[in-house]
């Protein structure tokens, strides 16, 4: 048994190290959709550039286009529009801010978080950010990452408790590189 213990030991370093790694992909990755969408939505539509720091590239005045100002409600229900549609339509449970799904799915479904659900929350939480909606980055990563670890925990075929570990590690790693 010792011997038994050990190897699993052993085995979750080596998921922290890959989980680590892939969550901080996925943080990226979030940060990307987020960028393109508020692009997308703020910049190119409502011509909104908000205020930001000079050491990320940003200055410290918001400006608004001329004539735009009245975008800037119709874009944010347009994209409210969308992320309803696609989330009811194809991960109800996404909606939130994130880390209530990751608890539920710890506490209520052994660690079990559907493989479509990270990429759902990913969008919908970037587009939901990056059209002006009321919003944070930090539980939509932890539900994204935490499902990478779930879906990984699938597919190494784990028993619940280390599925549930797994989901944890994710959702550490993305949180932690969201930061």
């Amino acid at each position: 048994a010792p011997t038994d213990s050990r190897a699993r030991q052993q085995r979750l370093i080596i998921d922290a190290i890959l989980l680590g790694i892939v969550g901080a992909i996925a943080a990226q990755a979030f940060m990307v959709v987020l960028r393109w969408s508020t692009q997308l939505f703020l910049v190119s539509v409502a011509g909104y550039h908000a205020p930001g720091l000079p050491s990320e590239g940003g200055v410290l005045r918001e400006t608004v286009g001329y004539y735009r100002l009245w975008l800037i409600p119709v874009v944010t229900t347009l994209g409210g529009l969308i992320v309803g549609l696609i989330v009811e339509g194809y991960a109800p449970e996404a909606e939130g801010h994130g880390t209530d799904a990751v608890v539920r799915a710890f506490h209520r479904a052994d660690g079990v978080i559907r493989a479509r659900v990270p990429p759902i929350k990913l969008l919908a939480s970037a587009l939901t950010i990056g059209s002006g909606g009321s919003a944070g980055r930090e539980g939509p990563i932890a539900l994204v990452a935490a499902g990478v670890g779930s879906w990984y925990a699938t597919i190494t075929k784990r028993e619940g408790r280390d599925r549930r570990l797994l989901m944890l590690t994710g959702m550490a790693a993305g949180l932690s590189a969201i930061f």
